[in-house]
């Protein structure tokens, strides 16, 4: 009850605090890694790598009731988002300090890093000024799921999705000409 979830347009936690708890369905998730680091009784010390939508509250309170001792989350500190990794974070007063524009490329990423296993649609000069203006794309054959859109010289489109009826693509998000995302 205590996720950001939304149920019928409601937070479960704007639901918990006012001290209503609703049925919730179970969804589906994956562990890649559950392993434990530590055990320093009553505490034990995870390393869970999972899919999104995992809520690691839940995973605490379900080992402990499987090992009929009852067990909640103390702390949690995420290692890893995406292709983001903790070791690769700076702070604030580390940014402050950086000479910038000089260290700009060991600082910044491109912004469609975090959709990089997507799949790739490369377009022609016409088909990227389509995409700019928002209008979908023609496929020759029956497309799904989301795609990163670059033009003919490798500039960054933006991102899509196939239309509903799998004919051809449609624009998610736009990135214009400047580099602003529309």
């Amino acid at each position: 009850m205590h996720a950001a979830i939304k149920v019928g347009g409601q937070k479960l936690y704007d639901l918990a605090r006012r001290g209503e708890e609703i049925p919730r369905s179970p969804r589906p998730v994956t562990f890649s890694c559950l392993e434990m680091l530590e055990w320093h009784p009553p505490v034990a010390t995870l390393l869970v790598d999972c899919s999104k939508g995992t809520y690691i509250r839940a995973l605490a309170r379900d080992l402990g009731a499987a090992l009929g001792t009852g067990a909640y989350l103390s702390n949690l500190v995420r290692l890893r988002a995406g292709p983001f990794h903790l070791c690769q974070a700076i702070t604030i007063d580390e940014l402050v300090q950086i000479e910038l524009p000089w260290s700009w490329p060991w600082v910044a990423v491109h912004p469609d890093i975090s959709v990089q296993t997507w799949p790739a649609l490369v377009l022609d000069e016409d088909g990227s000024s389509r995409w700019r203006q928002g209008s979908s794309i023609p496929a020759e054959c029956n497309v799904s799921g989301p795609i990163r859109v670059y033009g003919a010289a490798g500039e960054w489109l933006g991102t899509g999705e196939a239309a509903p009826d799998g004919s051809g693509w449609r624009p998610r998000k736009v990135v214009s000409e400047e580099g602003h995302a529309a």
